[in-house]
């Protein structure tokens, strides 16, 4: 297991996967990314605003019968409220990702986006066909990142913002 140490505390982590890219120090809660070559600290303090959810870094259970534990957590702000995502680990090695807003919980997945159009593009009830399922683009908007803790597989550093947009396939399978 690779280690890492936060180059502004020297507090020691351990990576649980080798997809992961960024983390937040759990002890002086700096924002840490690296590349090939060097490990990089963002110079921002993630801190987490207080929230009603029903998982925490480190929480297991098992999710359509895989075992997983919850490495990372993210959460954004948008003009009518905020949700969270969770980064697990699965125990046969995969990973996956949950949704967590007004304590519903989505399991998202990652589909090609080939023949999408740009995220500016997108408008509510428009229907794209992704990976041969037709889905309905429920919502469009800019996020903020409030902030995020534990390992993820790519670099988001609190207050940016993002482009988002949530879609369900037509038939409610996804």
């Amino acid at each position: 297991m690779r280690q890492l140490r936060c180059p502004n505390c020297g507090g020691e982590h351990a990576l649980v996967n080798p997809g992961i890219t960024m983390l937040v120090c759990q002890y002086c809660k700096t924002t840490v990314y690296w590349d090939e070559s060097s490990v990089l600290r963002a110079g921002v303090q993630s801190i987490l605003p207080e929230a009603d959810t029903r998982l925490f870094l480190h929480a297991t259970g098992k999710l359509l019968g895989r075992a997983f534990e919850v490495v990372g957590h993210l959460c954004y702000e948008h003009g009518r409220g905020r949700w969270d995502e969770w980064y697990l680990q699965l125990g046969d090695g995969g990973v996956a990702w949950l949704s967590e807003d007004e304590r519903e919980l989505t399991l998202e997945q990652a589909a090609r986006a080939e023949g999408a159009p740009p995220a500016a593009q997108l408008r509510p009830g428009q229907t794209l066909t992704l990976e041969g399922a037709a889905y309905s683009v429920r919502e469009v908007g800019q996020a903020t990142c409030l902030g995020g803790e534990g390992q993820l597989p790519f670099t988001i550093l609190p207050g940016e913002r993002y482009p988002y947009a949530d879609l369900a396939s037509l038939d409610g399978t996804r």
